[in-house]
């Protein structure tokens, strides 16, 4: 039986502290990562940031709820590597889509560009995200044993040119990815979904933040893909 839900429910959207999912999987075949969300007041955006283990910088996305639009990623930010020794800043317009108002189980598709003069560096690209929306759970409960109601299960993929890359999330309502699931394009094509890594969630006020920020601050950043460090190559 399908129904409609408002897709703003499920991300996390809120104004004062921080989110954090720290995630692992069972066995240990995924490597741990931790996801903070919180408010950005300079870009008014949510801010969905990835660390390692150890604390390191992997990515940041900055996220919208825009009318008509729903759920807008409209930057991602990178750490510095070979080819982008300052970091990498990839700004979209139209911006990367999760959803508005959708049937569930249904699906969701937009086109994105990037607006070449506000990227670091100057980028001309084109790409395609596609979202199904698999099913609304009543409740679900992580390998942790927490236990969430109302989990929407969702998978996407977003293509960029002949890469294509995505993940299978659980999303709490009003709580937002208590499990994550990657999914990974083979050399040959062909796309291997990984173990579901689940989160602890902690919640942090905005003293907590603060210090968490300052400590960030001075971590030196990951220069490994995410891909690779889940992997732990």
């Amino acid at each position: 039986m399908s129904q409609q839900i408002y897709i703003g429910n499920y991300w996390p959207f809120f104004f004062t502290g921080l989110r954090q999912f720290q995630y692992s999987t069972k066995d240990g075949a995924v490597a741990p990562y931790t996801s903070n969300f919180y408010y950005d007041n300079t870009r008014s955006s949510m801010a969905y940031e990835n660390y390692a283990a150890d604390g390191t910088f992997l990515n940041k996305w900055f996220m919208q709820i825009r009318p008509a639009f729903g759920v807008a990623e409209w930057r991602d930010d990178y750490p510095p590597d070979k080819d982008n020794p300052r970091g990498k800043i990839i700004v979209m317009d139209p911006p990367i889509g999760w959803g508005n108002v959708e049937t569930v189980p249904g699906n969701y598709y937009n086109k994105i560009e990037t607006d070449p003069w506000q990227c670091i560096p100057f980028t001309i690209a084109e790409a395609e995200q596609t979202v199904v929306y698999e099913e609304l759970l009543p409740t679900f409960t992580t390998w942790h044993g927490d236990t969430f109601e109302n989990v929407l299960v969702f998978s996407y993929a977003q293509k960029w040119g002949k890469n294509v890359s995505g993940a299978r999330y659980w999303m709490a309502e009003n709580i937002g990815p208590i499990g994550v699931s990657f999914i990974i394009q083979n050399p040959d094509g062909t796309f291997t979904t990984w173990e579901r890594s689940d989160a602890k969630v902690v919640e942090f006020n905005e003293q907590q933040k603060h210090d968490m920020f300052v400590k960030n601050a001075s971590k030196v950043v990951h220069k490994k893909s995410v891909a690779d460090h889940l992997m732990g190559k």
